[in-house]
């Protein structure tokens, strides 16, 4: 794991110690949506390949690419990630987000004319914009 990823998730966690337990779910559930709702948005968009292959896994990582999807799949693709968002739990321990496509990374920096500054990058800094704004932490 980056380092920016670790302060990402290091703050996440931080954060969500705070929570009282009765709306730790609900907490978790509608910031993991913010975040998968602001990697999608902020995706660069010529086939809709990169943008559909965002996924979700409760307490895994996730792990799928598939290179066959389009731009006429990321609805599909989308109420899928929120289904999964919406099984977190009491038990559950993570939200896990990815996209594993070969490609991903360099996206991340700088491959993209549409997202010169990356995706989950910017997606990080957004959700914790978020996260201070409504939660005020």
């Amino acid at each position: 794991m980056k380092a920016a990823d670790k302060n990402f998730s290091s703050a996440l966690n931080q954060f969500f110690r705070k929570v009282a337990e009765e709306k730790r779910v609900e907490v978790v559930k509608d910031v993991a949506l913010e975040f998968y709702t602001r990697l999608t948005e902020n995706s660069p968009v010529a086939s809709g390949c990169y943008r559909a292959n965002w996924g979700v896994a409760i307490d895994r990582p996730y792990t799928d690419a598939d290179k066959s999807l389009t731009k006429d799949d990321w609805q599909t693709r989308e109420g899928e990630a929120l289904d999964t968002i919406d099984t977190f739990s009491e038990k559950s321990q993570s939200v896990n987000i990815s996209n594993n496509l070969p490609y991903a990374n360099r996206i991340e920096y700088g491959w993209s004319d549409q997202a010169p500054h990356g995706v989950a990058r910017v997606s990080r800094a957004e959700v914790l914009a978020y996260v201070k704004e409504k939660y005020g932490k």
